[in-house]
């Protein structure tokens, strides 16, 4: 990402994504079903949703002026 070159990236087969957002040096990705993810290291890295599947399906993000990272999902 970036770079302008297309490639193929670990763990994101099959799953559809709706949104992402840089945030620092960070990617944030949020998908449809599957939850949120980070790109780290190269690889996907999915976030632990502990709110029982509430944050199945993300839409977008949005870091406030006090450090905080928002996201919308349908719930």
């Amino acid at each position: 990402i970036g770079s302008g070159a297309v490639r193929t990236v670990p763990g994101g087969d099959g799953i559809c994504f709706r949104t992402m957002q840089k945030l620092g040096d960070l990617w944030l990705f949020g998908s449809y079903g599957d939850g949120m993810f980070i790109l780290m290291n190269g690889r996907f890295i999915r976030f632990p949703d502990p709110s029982g599947g509430r944050m199945r399906h993300v839409h977008a993000f949005m870091a406030d002026g006090q450090g905080r990272l928002w996201w919308s999902t349908n719930h």
